[in-house]
């Protein structure tokens, strides 16, 4: 596995995040490519979403677990769950 397919396994809780988010087209059960809108990053810099599903990641003890309503960001860099979405 090279750092370019490890970063696509790696996801960040993140607080300051609102929804969850990915660039990983592949990351996707299935993917509602009508879902179109905007988000904004902290700095105010907007990127579009693609389209909106499920994924399913992988815990630290090989099971796996579906998430929800995770946003297809195209160009995001890194994998992001919004806490706030979580609980």
């Amino acid at each position: 596995m090279n750092a370019h397919q490890e970063s696509h396994d790696i996801w960040y809780v993140d607080s300051g995040c609102s929804n969850h988010m990915t660039g990983n087209y592949e990351s996707f059960i299935t993917l509602d490519e009508n879902i179109k809108s905007q988000i904004t990053f902290g700095d105010g810099r907007k990127q579009n979403i693609q389209g909106k599903s499920v994924i399913v990641v992988k815990a630290k003890d090989n099971s796996t677990r579906k998430i929800y309503d995770v946003f297809y960001v195209l160009g995001l860099t890194q994998n992001l769950l919004s806490v706030g979405q979580l609980t």
